[in-house]
């Protein structure tokens, strides 16, 4: 009776597989047998039926039980690893029948705790699927992230290797290597699935990769200023200036726009510097003028970064709007 009703639950679930071919195979054997036993004499039929292993069942299920128990660990870190931390009524669901059938050890609620494993099966794959899909779509967005970041670091670390050995060289202090690195990890991770780490490490590098972009803007911005500053000067001495003389600095001033345009921003400076000393005859006397340009586009790197810490809430700075000055990857906030 306990087979039939088992079978009878299996057909109502839709459950299907190896315990249901068993149970069915030990109808067929206990009916076959049953049926033979009916012309045979008393002592034949009970020798036919003693043939029959009376603990199949207990063993059945206990075998069961180990196999639920253990498919269902592998399908709740399944889960997890798809970014799942929630509890599912269908993990409840088993839960219970499992129970059940640990307390009753009746066939029936094996049958159930089975169509329930199925259930929780499904949607582990469903929710991997979906992980899959967005795991993917941030994958082609991290490519195109890494192509950004890189090009941003490069500019960066080209900067600090022309402020090597001047007055510059302290203000950057952001290892471009380690920068690199770390954008190399989060591809690792992302080949991992270990979604929640790389947004973590994709919002530290996004503040540091705003950290350079403030600064370059704002170097490109003092050489720009600087280099109207020159022009201005020399447009006033000029006609005091001999016509060989205005052809070099014409070459220089040309020359510094070249760099500047190129983005080599600390050459720039110090090609402007260098004119801006020799069109106030500072460049074999005094250092005064010269430093004092040094000190302001050094205060203003500075100040750009402290704006920009100000402006992504590790302090807040009174009546300013808070805006990104460098785009992040939308899809890992």
């Amino acid at each position: 009776m306990d087979i039939k009703n088992a079978l009878k639950k299996a057909a109502e679930t839709n459950l299907s597989g190896e315990f249901v071919g068993k149970l069915t195979a030990r109808k067929n054997e206990l009916e076959t047998k049953i049926n033979k036993s009916d012309g045979m004499s008393d002592n034949e039929s009970v020798a036919l039926l003693e043939l029959i292993d009376t603990g199949w069942a207990g063993k059945e299920l206990t075998k069961i039980r180990k196999e639920l128990a253990n498919s269902y660990d592998k399908l709740k870190a399944r889960f997890v690893s798809a970014g799942n931390l929630s509890t599912p009524n269908e993990f409840l669901d088993f839960e219970k029948d499992l129970h059940m059938l640990e307390a009753s050890n009746d066939l029936i609620y094996a049958t159930n705790a089975l169509a329930s494993i199925e259930k929780i099966g499904k949607l582990v794959s469903e929710q991997e699927g979906k992980n899959d899909i967005i795991t993917n779509s941030l994958k082609n967005d991290y490519l195109q992230f890494k192509t950004n970041a890189e090009d941003l670091i490069n500019k960066y670390t080209q900067q600090q290797s022309s402020a090597k050995g001047s007055n510059y060289a302290q203000y950057f202090t952001l290892d471009g290597s380690k920068l690199k690195t770390d954008l190399e990890y989060i591809g690792a991770l992302l080949s991992k699935n270990k979604i929640d780490d790389v947004k973590i490490r994709i919002n530290s590098i996004n503040r540091t990769l705003g950290i350079i972009d403030a600064a370059l803007k704002t170097l490109e911005s003092e050489t720009k200023t600087k280099i109207i500053f020159a022009e201005d000067l020399y447009g006033k001495q000029k006609n005091g200036i001999s016509s060989n003389e205005q052809s070099i600095i014409d070459g220089r001033i040309k020359n510094i726009k070249l760099l500047a345009s190129s983005g080599k921003y600390i050459d720039a400076l110090k090609e402007t510097e260098g004119l801006i000393k020799k069109l106030t005859g500072t460049d074999t006397g005094s250092s005064g003028n010269t430093l004092l340009i040094l000190g302001i586009t050094a205060i203003a790197i500075l100040a750009t970064i402290i704006v920009y810490l100000f402006r992504k809430n590790d302090l807040k700075l009174p009546f300013k709007k808070h805006e990104k000055t460098y785009k992040k990857l939308d899809k890992a906030e």
